[in-house]
């Protein structure tokens, strides 16, 4: 019982190392990517709500939504990466909705 405990107890140290390390490597590739001056380009989108995006850092999401009597053509959410670019890399677009006159 005691040789199980201590087996266990070293895996978990272990499990508990290897995290910290991957935690840390991410830490410094994002102080790296962002010392570098690491932000995806500024977005904007006529006719959206917003209209205009600032530059991002990686990891930011932003979400598009059009004005009224416009329609979002494209997907309505777009994610900074750690490359520095966008995801989706076709930004949507918003167009006026018309009725079809019969």
């Amino acid at each position: 019982k005691q040789w199980y405990q201590r087996r266990v107890r070293g895996h978990n140290s272990c499990l508990k190392m290897s995290f910290a390390l991957a935690v840390l490597l991410v830490q410094v590739f994002a102080a790296e990517v962002l010392a570098d001056g690491g932000y995806c380009e500024s977005v904007t989108i006529e006719e959206s709500t917003t209209g205009i995006w600032p530059e991002q850092e990686p990891g930011t999401t932003i979400e598009v939504e059009c004005k009224k009597k416009h329609v979002l053509l494209g997907s309505p959410t777009l994610s900074c990466q750690w490359d520095r670019s966008w995801n989706p890399t076709t930004f949507p677009t918003c167009r006026r909705f018309r009725k079809l006159r019969l």
